[in-house]
């Protein structure tokens, strides 16, 4: 009995990981990415608490051209950060400040996929001060970033009305790069015909802040077409 436990254990893993790999693969495949997300955040550090509501779009095309909105605030431009890459160059501008301006990251928009696979939008936008594809690896490629985002314990879940549950372990980088990592635990509820993602929960207990976070994805579109003026950035306050 514990042997035949054991195999359906091994093999229920094995499903996991497929599942895993090909919501991976169904991103890295596709000709463009359009993504509306958002999410309600709770976070604690010592006595204090507070809820955050938080949402954004994403839009991917060719290896280096993103645009990334994380609206803190709807009534309040101040608080609307906007990431936008041509492929040449990265700008980033927080509210009605002027941009900053840097040369755009090497394969951008793999390591977007690669962090947005594992962690969501926020925790590896916000959480972490910027995505995990702005930390320079030590490594080339994905090989570096897998360090900062390392997966363990994939299991698959129970399956529900809209798709199926899907629960891992991610060893995520922190913001301060002379922490260690911190852990965090992740449910993710993913569409098993399109491999898209629907809704994910990140848990994290480890250390301080910690945090809660429910994320939705409302519009999760592959292979439109997007057109290469989506990648400028827009004027102040628009």
């Amino acid at each position: 009995m514990n042997l035949l436990l054991a195999a359906l254990l091994c093999l229920q893993d094995d499903a996991a990981e497929e599942a895993f790999r090909k919501i991976e693969e169904t991103l890295q495949k596709a000709k463009t990415v359009s993504l509306d997300w958002r999410c309600a955040v709770a976070k604690k550090q010592a006595e204090n608490a507070e809820l955050l509501h938080v949402g954004g779009s994403i839009l991917l095309k060719d290896p280096d051209r993103a645009f990334l909105l994380t609206d803190f605030n709807p009534r309040d431009p101040a608080l609307k950060l906007i990431e936008v890459s041509d492929g040449i160059q990265l700008r980033q501008r927080q509210g009605l400040l002027d941009p900053k301006v840097q040369p755009a990251p090497k394969a951008l928009r793999p390591a977007l996929e690669y962090a947005f696979t594992r962690l969501g939008v926020y925790y590896p936008s916000v959480v972490t001060g910027s995505f995990l594809w702005a930390r320079t690896p030590s490594r080339d490629a994905l090989d570096g970033y897998a360090r900062l985002a390392e997966v363990s314990q994939l299991k698959m879940g129970e399956k529900v009305r809209e798709g199926q549950i899907l629960s891992y372990k991610v060893k995520a980088a922190t913001r301060n790069s002379s922490r260690p990592p911190r852990e965090v635990d992740v449910r993710l509820l993913y569409n098993p015909v399109t491999w898209l993602p629907i809704k994910r929960i990140l848990t994290v207990d480890s250390g301080e802040p910690s945090y809660s976070i429910a994320e939705v994805y409302d519009s999760f579109i592959l292979n439109a077409e997007i057109p290469d003026e989506k990648f400028k950035l827009p004027a102040a306050g628009k």
